[in-house]
């Protein structure tokens, strides 16, 4: 048999009700659903990365059977890497290390056109940024494109 005795400890009338705790319960819910949206949004994000690395295991695959330059499939290889572990700096530090160590420590090319490109891609956003630039950031931006037309040069 069930014993419903303790029910009649409860207040019908809503005495045990307390002032605070309808704030303090809407305070805890939103921040339930505050970490539901965090958890959402890292679940999204790592469902992006699996679905990028995959891209990137097929473009290293066709890369090895067309040739591509095998610096170029290494830095895929290691996008898709640090994806796949969650380090975002991964693939910036791989490119800074091999072109210090393959393309000015060793003096292979490869890497050091890597590089160059690199510097074609700022330069041509810093010239874009020129036509609509303020007269206050004009000279530090004119500054910065011949700063990297210099490094073209070398």
């Amino acid at each position: 048999m069930i014993d419903f005795s303790a029910l009649d400890s409860i207040s019908s009338t809503g005495e045990d009700f307390r002032e605070d705790s309808a704030p303090r319960l809407e305070r805890k819910a939103q921040g339930i659903t505050e970490e539901r949206e965090r958890i959402a949004l890292a679940y999204r994000e790592y469902q992006e990365n699996i679905k990028h690395s995959a891209s990137l295991q097929a473009e290293i695959a066709k890369g090895l059977l067309a040739g591509e330059s095998i610096y170029t499939l290494f830095l895929k290889a290691m996008d898709a890497i640090g994806r796949m572990v969650g380090d975002r700096q991964l693939l910036d530090r791989t490119r800074s290390t091999m072109i210090s160590v393959y393309g000015v420590g060793l003096r292979e090319a490869e890497p050091l056109e890597l590089e160059k490109e690199a510097i074609r891609g700022r330069l041509a956003k810093l010239e874009t940024a020129l036509s609509s630039a303020t007269p206050d950031h004009r000279d530090q931006i004119e500054r910065a494109i011949r700063a990297h037309r210099q490094l073209l040069d070398q």
